[in-house]
Protein backbone atom coordinates (compact mmCIF):
# COMPACT_ATOMS: atom_id res chain seq x y z
CA UNK A 1 0.00 0.00 0.00
CA UNK A 2 1.29 3.39 -0.88
CA UNK A 3 1.14 6.47 1.29
CA UNK A 4 -1.86 7.92 -0.55
CA UNK A 5 -3.92 4.75 0.01
CA UNK A 6 -3.03 4.68 3.70
CA UNK A 7 -4.10 8.31 4.05
CA UNK A 8 -7.43 7.62 2.34
CA UNK A 9 -8.02 4.56 4.53
CA UNK A 10 -7.21 6.58 7.64
CA UNK A 11 -9.62 9.34 6.63
CA UNK A 12 -12.34 6.78 5.91
CA UNK A 13 -11.91 5.20 9.35
CA UNK A 14 -11.97 8.64 10.98
CA UNK A 15 -15.13 9.61 9.07
CA UNK A 16 -16.87 6.37 10.08
CA UNK A 17 -15.88 6.87 13.71
CA UNK A 18 -17.27 10.42 13.60
CA UNK A 19 -20.57 9.20 12.13
CA UNK A 20 -20.93 6.53 14.81
CA UNK A 21 -20.23 9.09 17.52
CA UNK A 22 -22.80 11.56 16.12
CA UNK A 23 -25.56 8.99 15.64
CA UNK A 24 -24.91 6.94 18.77
CA UNK A 25 -27.77 7.42 21.22
CA UNK A 26 -26.68 8.91 24.52
CA UNK A 27 -28.71 9.02 27.68
CA UNK A 28 -29.31 12.47 29.09
CA UNK A 29 -30.54 11.34 32.48
CA UNK A 30 -29.36 8.64 34.89
CA UNK A 31 -31.09 5.29 35.24
CA UNK A 32 -33.41 5.15 38.23
CA UNK A 33 -32.32 2.49 40.65
CA UNK A 34 -35.47 1.74 42.61
CA UNK A 35 -39.22 1.50 42.46
CA UNK A 36 -39.44 4.62 44.62
CA UNK A 37 -37.40 6.62 42.10
CA UNK A 38 -39.54 5.29 39.28
CA UNK A 39 -42.65 6.38 41.18
CA UNK A 40 -41.17 9.87 41.71
CA UNK A 41 -40.43 10.09 37.98
CA UNK A 42 -44.02 9.17 37.15
CA UNK A 43 -45.38 11.64 39.69
CA UNK A 44 -43.14 14.35 38.31
CA UNK A 45 -44.23 13.61 34.76
CA UNK A 46 -47.88 13.86 35.79
CA UNK A 47 -47.30 17.10 37.69
CA UNK A 48 -45.44 18.71 34.80
CA UNK A 49 -47.81 17.40 32.14
CA UNK A 50 -50.82 18.76 34.00
CA UNK A 51 -48.98 21.95 35.04
CA UNK A 52 -50.23 21.40 38.55
CA UNK A 53 -48.31 23.15 41.37
CA UNK A 54 -50.04 21.02 44.02
CA UNK A 55 -48.86 17.80 42.36
CA UNK A 56 -45.40 19.30 42.05
CA UNK A 57 -45.42 19.98 45.78
CA UNK A 58 -46.46 16.35 46.36
CA UNK A 59 -43.39 15.28 44.38
CA UNK A 60 -41.17 17.50 46.52
CA UNK A 61 -42.73 16.09 49.69
CA UNK A 62 -42.26 12.53 48.47
CA UNK A 63 -38.63 13.20 47.57
CA UNK A 64 -37.98 14.61 51.05
CA UNK A 65 -39.03 11.25 52.55
CA UNK A 66 -36.70 9.20 50.35
CA UNK A 67 -32.96 8.63 50.26
CA UNK A 68 -32.41 9.05 46.53
CA UNK A 69 -28.99 8.62 44.91
CA UNK A 70 -27.25 11.91 44.16
CA UNK A 71 -27.48 11.59 40.36
CA UNK A 72 -31.23 10.91 40.46
CA UNK A 73 -31.83 13.64 43.03
CA UNK A 74 -29.95 16.17 40.90
CA UNK A 75 -31.91 15.20 37.77
CA UNK A 76 -35.25 15.49 39.58
CA UNK A 77 -34.23 18.85 41.07
CA UNK A 78 -33.29 20.20 37.65
CA UNK A 79 -36.69 19.27 36.27
CA UNK A 80 -38.47 20.67 39.32
CA UNK A 81 -36.54 23.93 38.90
CA UNK A 82 -37.90 24.25 35.36
CA UNK A 83 -41.45 23.74 36.62
CA UNK A 84 -40.91 26.18 39.51
CA UNK A 85 -39.88 28.79 36.91
CA UNK A 86 -43.14 28.20 35.05
CA UNK A 87 -41.37 26.40 32.22
CA UNK A 88 -43.88 23.55 32.31
CA UNK A 89 -43.51 22.36 28.69
CA UNK A 90 -39.73 22.10 29.09
CA UNK A 91 -40.12 20.30 32.42
CA UNK A 92 -42.60 17.88 30.89
CA UNK A 93 -40.28 17.19 27.94
CA UNK A 94 -37.47 16.58 30.43
CA UNK A 95 -39.54 14.02 32.34
CA UNK A 96 -40.38 12.28 29.06
CA UNK A 97 -36.69 12.25 28.12
CA UNK A 98 -35.75 10.86 31.52
CA UNK A 99 -38.38 8.14 31.11
CA UNK A 100 -37.07 7.35 27.62
CA UNK A 101 -33.54 7.11 29.00
CA UNK A 102 -34.72 4.28 31.27
CA UNK A 103 -35.24 2.05 28.24
CA UNK A 104 -32.19 0.09 27.18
Amino acid sequence: MNQSSLLKLGLLVLALAALVWVWMPRATYPKVGSHESDRVLRMLGTACGSRNPERLQNVKDEMAKLQLPDAELKAFQQIIALADQGRWPEAHRATLQMAADQID
